[in-house]
């Protein structure tokens, strides 16, 4: 199992429509082959800035079965006019 960790920076003014954005767009990732489980946590420093936590099967399985597709693009039409550009930061991890 590997952890997705993906940074956003919200519009100001934007907090609820983002999550509600995100809360709607979860079935895209939740049914991707190889997906596991999400959620969503919002900065307490810095309240603009969110983290996605995505658990997958695997590396490969985020990439081929979401961001290689269709559900990709659909969740960026989602998110996108609500975020400070892309993602700051997203990256793998893995239990050690």
């Amino acid at each position: 199992m590997v952890k997705e960790v993906a940074i956003f920076t919200v519009l100001d003014g934007k907090h609820e429509e983002f999550e509600k954005a995100v809360g709607e767009a979860g079935h895209l990732l939740e049914t991707s082959e190889g997906y596991i489980s999400h959620s969503l946590n919002r900065g307490i420093e810095h309240e603009n800035q969110y983290l996605l936590l995505v658990e997958w099967d695997s590396k490969e399985a985020h990439i081929k079965n979401f961001v290689e597709t269709e559900k990709y693009n659909e969740w960026r039409g989602k998110i996108g006019h609500l975020i400070d550009g892309e993602a700051t930061k997203v990256a793998h991890y893995k239990h050690v």
